[in-house]
Parts: C-alpha cells; structure tokens; sequence
C-alpha cells in the first residue's frame, strides 16, 4: 500500500507539474490604477445680507376733512367766453353745503340738489354741476356769458 500512495504522489505532482496549462510564473493580477481628480470643494456660500427694512411710504397728509354735509371740489374751466369782465377764473374751489353753494367768486342759494347734481341761479344766471365717481363738469350760462369746465374730488 505504501507503493500506491507514492504512485499517487508521483502522479499527482507529474500531472499537475507538467502540464501545458501550468502558468510560468505567478503574478498578481494587474490592477489598473485611475486617477480619480478630488472632487471640486464646493463654493462657499456668500452670506446674504440681512434685509433693511423699509419703512411703508408715508402717505401725504389728508386734507382737513370737511364738516359733515359738505361737499367740497376742485374746478377748472375749460370753455369760456365772456361778453365782458371775467365772471369766472379758470381755477377755483367749489363748496357745496345743505342749501348754499360757493362757486368761485359766486354764492347762491341751492335751488335744487340731489346725488347727480346741483342747480343753482347766482345773480339769476344758472349754474348746473353733474357728478360721477371722480368729480364732475359743471356749466354757467348768464347775462355776463358762458363757461364750462370739470370738477375733481
């Protein structure tokens, strides 16, 4: 038995040691080294400001308000003709209170008035003013001549 244990040796080395497979020489395996770039850091970030607060818009003062019942506007006059003296500026404040209006140089008692208009006769003249959201005309037909223009709020 001690016979067939050397075959066995004997063939088993022969076999592997001969064989035309067997590798000249042991290597390790080829690594393939890639050079990984290092990552760009990332950008810092730039520290934002911190908010200046704005203070709101102060609003213009508001005119001082008119009593109650007072209905108080800006004319301009925009078609004029005058047979004599100027009865009417091209600019002037209107007021209209419970049965008076004051129209420029003019002053009359209300001879009619309701949420569309006003009609006045100063100095037996006649004197219409028609409102809308923003203001309004008005018109002035007399002896002295005639005019017309626009009211603003």
């Amino acid at each position: 038995m001690r016979g067939l244990w050397v075959l066995v040796i004997l063939s088993v080395i022969t076999g592997c040691g001969g064989s035309p497979t067997k590798p000249d020489s042991v290597s390790a395996p080829e690594v393939a080294t890639v050079a990984s770039p290092n990552p760009a850091p990332a950008p810092e970030p730039v520290p934002t400001p911190a908010p200046v607060p704005v203070p709101d818009p102060q609003a213009p003062p508001a005119p001082s308000p008119a009593p109650p019942g007072v209905l108080t506007y800006h004319a301009t006059t925009t078609n004029a003709h005058w047979y004599g003296q100027v009865i009417i500026p091209d600019q002037f404040d209107v007021r209209i209170t419970e049965g008076r209006i004051t129209f420029g140089p003019l002053t009359a008692d209300v001879v009619f008035q309701d949420a569309k208009g006003v009609f006045a006769r100063p100095n037996g003249a006649s004197l219409q003013l028609v409102f809308n959201d923003n203001g309004g005309s008005w018109s002035y037909s007399g002896g002295a001549g005639d005019a017309s223009g626009t009211l603003v709020k």
